[in-house]
């Protein structure tokens, strides 16, 4: 069929990746999709550090089950935060699907993270966005920003939601995380080396995908400016994953 014929593909870098997410597999490991979110989280709305965090212990600490920080492009967890020190955040989060603070300090509920996190790391901005499970609040995504002061546009603050609401999405019920230990929501199913390759699987996906991508950009009629954004988009996404197949391959 003529490129001609079809829907124009997607003109913002939030919208190729919510695009991504969709076609995630249903049976992929939340081991692997809590690393892929925060790169892809990284990659389009270029953060320093994006972290995906559950409340743990009856809510009462805020466990972090992953953090990418891009500059390094390293991932790590296990930090966590007494949610009694950080209670206005936490009851802020409750009443809206996000979060944003151009300055972090300057908000009365984002100030508690200031002298504990944000001030120690640099960061200067964050924008967070509740996750939502079965009608309560279970965790977050979290945007940290450093350098100069950000000003987050509303399809960031957009984007951020459909990030934890994708990760809402691929959460098991309560019932069936009876097999999760330490309370942790990670899934524990699969064997590590069987983890081990779906991780490697997914990303060997993402450069399948990527290169049809190219192939659609390649023969497309016109040049548009939206076109070279979405080419150049597209050549960070392949070489992120390349990078990630690297480093798996190395591990």
């Amino acid at each position: 069929m003529a490129v001609g014929r079809l829907v124009p593909l997607p003109s913002l870098p939030t919208e190729i990746a919510r695009m991504t997410l969709a076609h995630r597999p249903a049976v992929t490991s939340l081991d692997s999709i809590y690393p892929f979110v925060c790169q892809l989280a990284a990659a389009v709305l270029k953060v320093e550090r994006i972290g995906i965090w559950f409340f743990d212990d009856n809510d009462t600490v805020l466990k972090c089950v992953n953090v990418y920080q891009m500059s390094k492009g390293t991932h790590s967890a296990g930090i966590a935060f007494d949610v009694s020190k950080i209670s206005s955040y936490v009851e802020s989060l409750q009443r809206r699907r996000s979060l944003h603070a151009e300055i972090v300090e300057a908000l009365p509920w984002t100030v508690e993270l200031h002298a504990g996190d944000c001030e120690p790391l640099g960061i200067t901005s964050i924008l967070d966005a509740g996750i939502f499970h079965e009608g309560r609040l279970t965790g977050v995504v979290c945007h940290e920003h450093v350098g100069p002061v950000r000003d987050w546009s509303s399809e960031e603050q957009h984007f951020a939601e459909s990030l934890a609401d994708f990760i809402a999405s691929r959460l098991k019920p309560p019932r069936e995380e009876a097999h999760l230990t330490d309370g942790d929501p990670l899934e524990r199913s699969l064997p590590h080396d069987e983890q081990h390759c779906s991780v490697k699987q997914t990303f060997r996906n993402i450069s399948n995908a990527s290169l049809r991508m190219k192939t659609l950009i390649d023969e497309a009629s016109h040049d548009s400016t939206i076109q070279k954004r979405i080419a150049v988009l597209n050549r960070n996404i392949s070489r992120a994953s390349n990078e990630a197949l690297k480093l798996l391959a190395d591990s």
